[in-house]
């Protein structure tokens, strides 16, 4: 009689005991490599015929490390996701979303808040969300009876923005306006308005405007600047799950300066007073003014 690990690669520390007509197979020292399906094999010497039995062994360990938790929009719909994630164990935790000590899972507007896995998303109907709201996670194991439970939080928030009020741009120019939020979670979904009488009717990237995000910054960069058409108010939208929130941004577009002819005018109006001025002096005391002494 014989037990077979049927893991190839392998040599677990073993003993089998042999008595009589039953064995007793005991492996120490257990790690995670040693998890599987073991077979115990019978054979007669005389008449050569055998028969098997397999038994799978299944390794329990918790999670190395503690749950992780935050919150995402759901990508359809303006819904809050609460991901709780708590990866790495056997067999799965059990990972519960709790609000302000409360069980969500009693609630009417929230179903089925407990789930056993890796990771346990619960989506939420924005209606009865608000600025500074907390969610908790609490994650338990099989391993892990009689312990303190491992727990991660998360609090949602508005966004907040953060924006240049005026700006300038000259007539055939180019002129960026910046939006940065400051505070969301989850992240905040950023656009641009320029009609206010149609508020709905975002800018899209394209032709004269160009849009860039890098993070929770917004860039709106305008163009070949026109007086009729860009000068105005624009609107930075932040929207997440939480609220919404807009600032407004004042556009002056202005007709480039001359600067050539200012300092042409300048030159002139001052060698026009040095033709005055000497004129003067001349017509009064010309000797004066032959002698080198017309400052005296």
């Amino acid at each position: 009689m014989e037990w077979i690990f049927q893991q190839p690669g392998l040599s677990p520390e073993m003993f089998t005991k042999v008595n009589g007509s039953s064995t007793v197979f005991t492996l120490q020292n257990l790690s995670l490599d040693l998890q599987g399906n073991y077979t115990c094999t019978a054979r007669n010497p005389l008449s050569g015929s055998s028969r098997t039995s397999a038994k799978e062994l299944l390794v329990y360990y918790p999670p190395p490390s503690v749950p992780g938790c935050w919150a995402q929009t759901a990508q359809v719909g303006m819904m809050l996701q609460l991901v709780c994630s708590w990866p790495g164990g056997y067999p799965h935790p059990i990972l519960q979303w709790t609000e302000e000590e409360q069980d969500l899972e009693n609630s009417s507007w929230v179903v089925n808040a407990t789930g056993t896995g890796d990771t346990h998303v619960e989506t939420l109907n924005s209606s009865r969300l608000f600025h500074g709201k907390e969610f908790k996670c609490v994650g338990s194991h099989i391993l892990g009876q009689g312990t303190e439970e491992l727990t991660c939080t998360v609090q949602i928030k508005t966004p907040s923005l953060l924006t240049e009020p005026l700006k300038t741009c000259f007539v055939g120019g180019t002129v960026t306006l910046t939006c940065r939020v400051t505070e969301s979670n989850p992240p905040a979904r950023i656009s641009w308005l320029r009609n206010l009488s149609h508020p709905e009717l975002e800018i899209q990237p394209g032709g004269r405007y160009l849009l860039v995000q890098e993070g929770s910054v917004s860039n709106l960069t305008i163009q070949n600047c026109s007086h009729g058409i860009d000068e105005g108010y624009y609107v930075c939208k932040a929207e997440n799950p939480v609220g919404l929130r807009e600032v407004y941004v004042s556009l002056t577009v202005k007709k480039p300066v001359n600067i050539v002819g200012v300092v042409g005018a300048v030159v002139i109006l001052l060698l026009l007073g040095i033709l005055v001025i000497s004129g003067i002096i001349l017509y009064y005391n010309p000797i004066l003014c032959l002698k080198g002494s017309m400052f005296r």
